[in-house]
């Protein structure tokens, strides 16, 4: 087992879920009151790029498990140690 077998199992990136909720976010705003609609297609898209986020979950919380251990490294201390 690797020094940081402990660390959060799920190492999905969250730049891919971040950049579709931006761009349904954009496609929606950019169509005005018609993006809400189900007859846009946009508005699929938003929700489907938010519950792929959703889903995915817990990826700020997994990034801070994963650095936390290499703070002091940093000279940066423990998270949560005053």
């Amino acid at each position: 087992m690797t020094r940081f077998g402990g660390l959060c199992k799920s190492r999905i990136p969250s730049t891919p879920h971040g950049t579709a909720v931006k761009v349904a976010t954009d496609a929606v705003q950019i169509m005005g009151a018609y993006g809400t609609t189900s007859k846009s297609g946009a508005e699929k898209y938003f929700r489907d790029a938010k519950m792929m986020q959703i889903v995915a979950g817990t990826n700020e919380i997994c990034r801070l498990e994963m650095t936390a251990p290499l703070l002091p490294y940093a000279g940066l201390g423990v998270m949560g140690s005053d």
